[in-house]
């Protein structure tokens, strides 16, 4: 593409340049280059990452809550749930952090990128109770939403049933029959 640099789309101006954040995927320390390539490690296309803690998909199978695992729980959902699918509609609820949007207006999604824990209030979900299907440090009460930094959530939204009116205590009650 004309005007990118030799390593395609990693830098398209002074403001934008990905490549720092990026490494070429690791998938096993037991391997060349993580198991990226074969060829020489000066060769590859951008550095491996050189920390001895470097994530890999072999090391990730085995963590619960994993960036690996989490995202094989999110497409496993999404091939389950059809509000979840591309065709679904969306609903901006919030869009500032955390990001809240409904899926159909069946399904609450809410993502905190941030490192700071907050509240929000949603109006929209009133009257609705949120049961979740996935995610970790979040917390849907109402139209209150709690979410710690990082945390993220993906609910199935349900009408609350009304609550029925109390009896009247000045009410007459029906004779009790012995047998």
């Amino acid at each position: 593409v004309n005007g990118l640099s030799s390593k395609e789309g990693s830098r398209w101006h002074a403001q934008f340049d990905r490549a720092g954040c990026r490494t070429p995927m690791q998938w096993d320390d037991a391997r060349p280059n993580a198991g990226f390539s074969t060829a020489a490690a000066e060769d590859l296309y951008l550095p491996q990452d050189p920390a001895p803690n470097r994530p890999t998909v072999a090391a990730q199978r085995h963590i619960d809550g994993s960036p690996l695992r989490t995202v094989r729980e999110l497409i496993s959902l999404r091939r389950a749930v059809p509000a979840l699918r591309t065709s679904a509609a969306r609903t901006v609820l919030l869009d500032a952090y955390p990001f809240v949007y409904l899926r159909g207006d069946s399904h609450l999604v809410v993502v905190n990128p941030r490192r700071q824990t907050t509240r929000v209030t949603v109006p929209a979900l009133r009257g609705r109770h949120a049961r979740r299907l996935t995610g970790r440090g979040v917390e849907v009460i109402g139209e209150v939403i709690d979410i710690h930094g990082g945390g993220h959530g993906v609910f199935e939204l349900a009408d609350r049933p009304h609550a029925p009116a109390s009896a009247d205590a000045s009410a007459p009650r029906p004779a009790r029959e012995d047998s």
